[in-house]
């Protein structure tokens, strides 16, 4: 999704874009990388300035059940496609996530020490230091939960809302989200600057996805009573996977690249005016 994203603003940008894709129904432009196998299986690279690092097994849970599968991804692969932008004397920008704290306090910053619980979590705050490590010029953006006009979550809520049907949102489960769009044009303005270090793209304050279902159910007229909230501990998902704050200290992406980011309410508004036929 940021990929996708990413890759058409630099275009329109008027920047040449070589993207990859282990979909076999990738764009005819794309190149095929599957970070999953050896890199000596790895086509060669298209030369570039700047590479972006988005491809990641995110899914908590995948992470989770297969900790040495998706390690090849999150971690060995990173640490290979350094080694091959290294080669070409270009800069790394590394996509993480609010993961690597163990959400325990909210608005966490760049300068704190890292401390995930979660495998996933883990994983990138290993690969944040390979970064790093790899050179002074490199970049790490942390993410919290980055939320598209047609997330797969809310397009499930509206048209289940709008059958009549009970939607069950986590009252245990928080979040703190940023929009797409604002994700992108923080990225495309970071490596125009050449920003190095860390950076934090968060909204401003965690809500439950409860809140975020009674809200998105009020906006598009939907029943409330069709809310019916669970807590995810009762469906076996851990502690880890669940916690209390998920927000970023976002002050330096806010000084360094002349950007505000949106509060919750506000962006599941947006998602619920949006016309049903722009979702997909």
């Amino acid at each position: 999704m940021i990929g996708h994203a990413l890759a058409q603003k630099l275009e329109v940008s008027g920047v040449t874009v070589a993207a990859t894709s282990r979909r076999h129904d990738r764009g005819p432009k794309d190149e095929f990388l599957d970070l999953a196998e050896p890199k000596e299986a790895w086509p060669t690279l298209p030369q570039a300035k700047v590479w972006v690092f988005v491809a990641a097994v995110a899914r908590l849970a995948a992470c989770r059940k297969d900790p040495q599968a998706s390690y090849r991804v999150n971690v060995s692969a990173v640490e290979a496609l350094l080694s091959c932008a290294a080669a070409q004397k270009a800069r790394s920008v590394f996509l993480s996530s609010d993961q690597v704290f163990d959400g325990r306090q909210p608005h966490r910053s760049e300068d704190d020490p890292t401390c995930p619980r979660s495998e996933y979590g883990r994983q990138k705050a290993i690969s944040e230091k390979i970064v790093h490590m790899a050179s002074k010029e490199n970049l790490v953006i942390r993410l919290t939960k980055v939320l598209a006009p047609n997330d797969d979550l809310f397009v499930s809520w509206r048209d289940a809302l709008s059958r009549g049907e009970q939607i069950s949102p986590f009252t245990d489960k928080t979040f703190a989200p940023v929009s797409l769009s604002t994700v992108v044009d923080g990225i495309v303005t970071a490596i125009q600057q050449k920003i190095s270090g860390t950076l934090q793209f968060s909204g401003p304050t965690d809500t439950t996805y409860a809140k975020a279902a009674y809200d998105f159910a009020s906006i598009t007229h939907a029943r409330p009573e069709l809310v019916v909230p669970v807590a995810s501990a009762d469906l076996g998902i851990p502690p880890e996977e669940r916690p209390a704050f998920t927000s970023l200290d976002t002050r330096r992406a806010r000084r360094l690249l002349n950007i505000e980011f949106a509060a919750p309410n506000d962006l599941i508004a947006q998602i619920a005016n949006t016309p049903k036929h722009q979702q997909g």
